[in-house]
């Protein structure tokens, strides 16, 4: 399969894995709707209507950010979007784990491995290994013949993390040797972007954590806040934070897309094969028989 058929394929599983959620969840979420005093339609098709869209928003969330991370390692490799990475500062080294892009769909893995999420991790160097095998992300089936990968970046000084949090969230994470120069590009990601002013500080404060945290890349910046869609439709969607960043820290909707997408790949491409994939997962007519 070329890159087209390899991104459409894995964008139709995660909707269609979405499709049988959403539907699984259906009884339980309204039912626990019942216990909300302040929820008074009589009007149950409306009532059903608002409850699914909370959770589809919620679904489609999870599932763009798979989406994300699996056209970032079409486009930069496996290595390049690992799922941990550490900073040794004696070596000078950022050494990766990852669960190999050939094995994230495997039937291999358990239920709750997360071989789509980013830490950077904060350990003992010695005991960085261990606490890798340990993690969920590489939480495999005991007869899998999958096993992470780990590789290293050479990097110069970095910032020492001390002590603290032990395993840190990244939304994205893209690191690159280019000519012998690293490059890291850290993302804080949300959906739409029209965000809520008080949580602009917060979106604030994680960009230039990240930026912070991966300076050892020759690029500038290295930290990034960014949407997969701009729901103002041009200009900046509503909320301070897009004045608090540099507009080298912004990447919005197409930008963003472009920039994870592989080369072959236009923006307008990936929405229509997203497009057609969303029709051939039936998500629409599955949640039309439960209203």
């Amino acid at each position: 399969m070329d890159e087209k058929d390899m991104l459409f394929a894995f964008i139709k599983n995660q909707l269609t894995e979405m499709t049988k959620t959403i539907v699984a969840n259906y009884s339980d979420n309204q039912s626990n709707r019942k216990n909300n005093p302040f929820l008074c339609f009589d009007d149950k098709p409306l009532n059903s209507i608002m409850g699914l869209g909370r959770s589809f928003d919620s679904q489609l969330g999870s599932r763009l950010q798979k989406i994300i991370f699996y056209a970032a390692r079409l486009k930069y490799g496996d290595k390049s979007v690992p799922n941990y990475i550490y900073l040794d500062g004696r070596s000078k080294k950022a050494v990766v784990a990852y669960i190999p892009t050939e094995h994230i769909l495997s039937d291999e893995l358990k239920s709750n491995a997360r071989p789509f999420n980013q830490y950077l991790l904060n350990v003992n160097p010695q005991r960085f290994d261990s606490m890798v095998l340990k993690c969920r992300v590489f939480n495999y089936h005991k007869n899998s013949n999958c096993s992470p990968r780990i590789d290293v970046f050479n990097i110069g000084n970095h910032i020492e993390l001390g002590r603290g949090l032990q395993k840190i969230p990244i939304d994205l994470l893209i690191i690159l040797e280019e000519n012998g120069q690293i490059k890291t590009f850290a993302f804080e990601i949300k959906a739409g972007g029209n965000l809520d002013t008080k949580n602009s500080q917060a979106n604030y404060n994680e960009v230039r954590r990240l930026n912070k945290l991966f300076s050892f890349g020759t690029n500038k910046p290295n930290g990034f806040f960014a949407t997969c869609y701009n729901n103002n439709g041009a200009g900046l969607p509503n909320g301070s934070i897009y004045q608090m960043l540099n507009d080298s820290q912004k990447m919005l909707g197409s930008d963003f897309w472009n920039f994870v997408l592989p080369d072959s790949i236009s923006y307008e491409d990936f929405i229509e094969l997203y497009k057609q994939a969303f029709l051939q997962s039936n998500l629409e007519k599955e949640i039309q028989a439960l209203v």
